[in-house]
């Protein structure tokens, strides 16, 4: 039959497989990817952090200078 049904052993066999090296390899670079992008993330929010503080120190400076 084109549906199985559960009872079927075919329908079982398709359950019992286990992942494929593609499925594998592609979940390790998804794992890879995503702890590189969590880390450029955090540099990324560092750099902005610190800019901001550079600005608010020239606006200091400018504002202090003003007669």
């Amino acid at each position: 039959s084109l549906l199985p049904f559960k009872d079927e052993a075919d329908f079982r066999q398709q359950d019992d497989r286990k992942p494929t090296d593609a499925v594998r390899t592609s979940s390790a670079e998804y794992t890879h990817l995503k702890e590189r992008t969590f880390i450029r993330n955090k540099h990324l929010k560092e750099i902005i952090d610190n800019l901001r503080s550079f600005i608010w120190d020239i606006n200091t400076m400018l504002a202090m200078r003003k007669p």
